[in-house]
């Protein structure tokens, strides 16, 4: 049973149509309309053969493993996970909720409190409860620090390819705006 179901919130459902993602506000029921979705692909198509795609920067694609952001944001999260630190902050964190009275729930990953079929009412005391204890002992600055910092290092020796990226996001954006400005926005 998904979540919004247990606690009887609507349930949203999001649209992915080569790139753009939709909850059905902009387009409406039936999504983008087909030559949007068509527009999509020539436009993804064109920046592929001319070598212009940046993943890191097209809305709508994810910076994947391939990339080096996301060859960086995966390696500095696996040693975030592995950081003796990061295990001494959850473990904190885990004696804190334990004494609140609260259980882990291990289908929610190592930082997922059991909801239980308990009331909204009592899943709001427990959701406050674990946010007392993550506030104790400042979890999510601590974690953010270690991550930082494997980010930092893993960043340095590729100093020369980021800079690159950054360039060529600088001038695609520029000519963004050229196109924009000349053809209207």
């Amino acid at each position: 049973m998904k979540l919004a179901e247990v606690n009887g919130w609507e349930s949203v459902r999001i649209k992915r149509a080569d790139g753009i993602y939709d909850s059905g506000v902009r387009y409406g029921p039936d999504g983008p309309p087909g030559d949007a979705v068509e527009a999509s692909r020539e436009c993804r198509s064109e920046l592929e053969s001319t070598g212009d795609l940046i993943p890191e920067m097209t809305p709508g694609w994810a910076a994947t493993a391939n990339t080096v952001v996301g060859q960086l944001s995966s390696q500095a999260t696996d040693l975030t996970y592995r950081d003796p630190e990061y295990r001494q902050v959850n473990a904190q964190w885990l004696a804190c909720i334990k004494a609140e009275g609260l259980t882990l729930d291990p289908a929610n990953g190592e930082w997922g409190v059991a909801r239980g079929n308990s009331s909204k009412e009592q899943q709001i005391r427990d959701a406050v409860k674990d946010v007392r204890c993550k506030q104790k002992h400042s979890v999510m600055q601590r974690l953010s620090d270690i991550e930082a910092q494997y980010q930092a290092a893993l960043m340095a020796p590729k100093e020369a390819q980021l800079a690159e990226l950054a360039k060529a996001k600088q001038d695609a954006l520029a000519r963004a705006r050229k196109v924009l400005a000349e053809h209207g926005a």
